[in-house]
């Protein structure tokens, strides 16, 4: 591959993580000023009127300013209104989420095709295979030092009958072994 082609892929790894970027910021923008009011955010006007419609003795807001109209008017206690405002924040944190892992999937999508087209399908193999193993290694890096430390009992309890000794395996780590 050549060094004009490494850098354009580079080039556009990194434009399209910028660009993922500032749309999962508009989207939480868009999303908490919905939630606030002050955009008309059509994701918890919907789910408000199904979940009205299949209970209609529960009254739910679809902004903070509902929340606060339902509580001066009656129709919501104070406890009413907390779980009206976690309810919001719930309506919040889906909404982000499913932006981030659309937006992911997105970004790493654009980055495949591009490599892809840019280099070669066998390129784009050794390298998602690179990052899955490098992914795969730090994420078994607690098991590899768990597996020391059997491997490293194991060891003194076999030199303990070999020389029969009485040394604990604190005591054996500490004078033997310099760092585990």
């Amino acid at each position: 591959m050549k060094k004009e082609d490494r850098s354009f892929i580079r080039w556009v790894s990194l434009s399209c993580k910028i660009f993922t970027a500032a749309l999962a910021i508009g989207v939480v923008c868009y999303a908490a000023m919905g939630v606030l009011g002050l955009v008309n955010n059509p994701v918890p006007y919907y789910f408000s009127e199904w979940i009205n419609w299949m209970q209609p003795t529960l009254k739910l807001p679809v902004t903070y300013h509902d929340s606060s109209l339902y509580l001066d008017n009656g129709t919501y206690s104070i406890g009413d209104y907390i779980l009206s405002i976690g309810y919001l924040f719930v309506i919040f944190m889906a909404q982000s989420y499913a932006a981030a892992y659309f937006l992911g999937r997105l970004s790493y999508t654009l980055i495949s095709k591009v490599i892809i087209y840019k280099a070669t399908k066998e390129f784009h193999q050794r390298y998602s295979g690179i990052k899955a193993a490098h992914f795969e290694r730090l994420l078994s890096e607690n098991l590899t030092d768990t597996d020391l430390e059997d491997v490293s009992r194991k060891h003194w309890e076999k030199w303990r009958e070999h020389y029969k000794s009485n040394m604990s395996y604190n005591e054996w780590k500490q004078k033997f072994k310099k760092v585990l």
